[in-house]
């Protein structure tokens, strides 16, 4: 998310209380706005590195990660649930094409992060995870995003890598590009977790064809 450029956005759209979170009152101010207005807050937010939808779903999916059964935030706690997070998988791999794939993306996604039992929400991955070059729940590297960026435009820059939403919005778009290649080229072999890991670790800085 970029708190900065969402709270310039509110202002262009006369929202009174200009948070920088771009919640279900700012998605209705943008929806409501005249044609040329929201023509501006998006040049704006693209030249950002991000967009207003982009923005409505991270913040849903912080919204929808904060709720826990004694009322804390996980999220501000660097984690998010794992059944959280496999429900923005499920929802963004249908949205790019992979729906099919869903299990195997989630699986993937197991296999990347760090994990730990968290109290009063339960198997959690941790937001912030860092390795090396790679960061996030998608453990996420510089060249792989760019790449990523190509299929989802939507999640802006690298500066956004620790973005939970934008993190596997990155980590789908790239496993997508896998895909594609692997079904290309090794036709013989199913597609699961496993495979999807293996190729994310051996082809982020291999050319592939897009």
């Amino acid at each position: 998310m970029n708190p900065g450029a969402v709270a310039r956005a509110q202002s262009m759209l006369g929202v009174k209380q200009a948070d920088g979170r771009w919640g279900r009152f700012t998605q209705a101010a943008y929806a409501a706005a005249d044609p040329a207005v929201r023509a501006k807050v998006d040049t704006f937010l693209a030249n950002s590195g991000t967009s207003a939808a982009a923005e409505f779903e991270s913040r849903k999916a912080l919204k929808t990660a904060s709720r826990t059964s004694d009322g804390s935030d996980s999220v501000s706690d660097g984690w998010i649930s794992v059944v959280d997070a496999n429900r923005i998988v499920s929802s963004l791999a249908s949205r790019m094409g992979v729906g099919q794939y869903s299990v195997a993306l989630q699986d993937f996604l197991h296999r990347e992060s760090v994990r730990k039992d968290v109290p009063g929400v339960g198997p959690s991955y941790l937001i912030t995870s860092r390795n090396g070059s790679s960061r996030g729940l998608m453990q996420m590297q510089p060249a792989a995003w760019t790449d990523a960026q190509k299929t989802a435009p939507e999640i802006g820059d690298y500066s956004n890598v620790l973005d939970p939403w934008k993190n596997i919005a990155a980590g789908l778009a790239y496993a997508k590009r896998n895909i594609r290649t692997i079904s290309k080229y090794r036709p013989d072999l199913t597609i699961n977790g496993d495979v999807l890991y293996l190729a994310h670790k051996a082809l982020d800085s291999s050319p592939m064809e897009r």
